[in-house]
């Protein structure tokens, strides 16, 4: 991930991108399950960074299994729209803030009462994807599920070395539940 981050090489963007396909397949009854019905719209968070080019999130986005079947290029129907967002006014990156993200006017009807997935690269704070989740609901979004691929965690910081110590006991297990229903489609034998 941190090579993701940093200079995004194409092995770890292909990496993150296989791995969000391999999980969100896997676990797609237990996420259906979880929210409650269907995506009708689907985002990321933009990066407030330039970058030349697409943003790799995008690829990674692309990769949500669920996405990745509706795509008319794979044979999809193309049921869930796929929406932009930009940055908004705010800059705040360590705090959440409604105003750091925004959905275009042009956007805005795709969104108003629907089920919007809203999808991240990392969680560092949390506050982009709250920040983003929260600009969404204020378009008028019914119901924002979150959906981000790793979780950046420091020894460093007190808050989080307790979930550390519980997470790094094993190695990481692909069937466990990400999303607490367990209606995984796949278990280890």
């Amino acid at each position: 991930m941190r090579q993701y981050k940093e200079s995004a090489p194409a092995r770890s963007v292909e990496d993150l991108q296989w791995l969000t396909f391999t999980t969100t397949w896997i676990h797609d009854d237990c996420l259906r399950a979880a929210e409650g019905g269907e995506w009708d719209v689907a985002t990321f968070v933009p990066s407030r960074t330039p970058r030349a080019g697409p943003h790799p999130v995008a690829g990674i986005a692309r990769n949500v299994a669920r996405l990745s079947a509706d795509d008319p290029a794979k044979g999809g129907k193309y049921q869930i729209k796929r929406v932009l967002m930009e940055c908004g006014p705010v800059n705040l990156p360590r705090f959440a803030d409604v105003g750091r993200f925004a959905v275009p006017d042009a956007v805005r009807p795709q969104v108003e009462g629907n089920r919007v997935l809203l999808i991240d690269d990392t969680w560092t704070t949390g506050n982009s994807l709250q920040s983003a989740a929260a600009a969404l609901k204020a378009a008028g979004a019914a119901v924002v599920t979150g959906l981000c691929v790793a979780r950046w965690l420091s020894w460093k910081r007190d808050s989080e070395a307790s979930l550390l110590k519980r997470v790094t006991v094993g190695a990481f297990d692909p069937f466990v539940c990400i999303a607490g229903t367990h209606k995984c489609r796949l278990t280890p034998s």
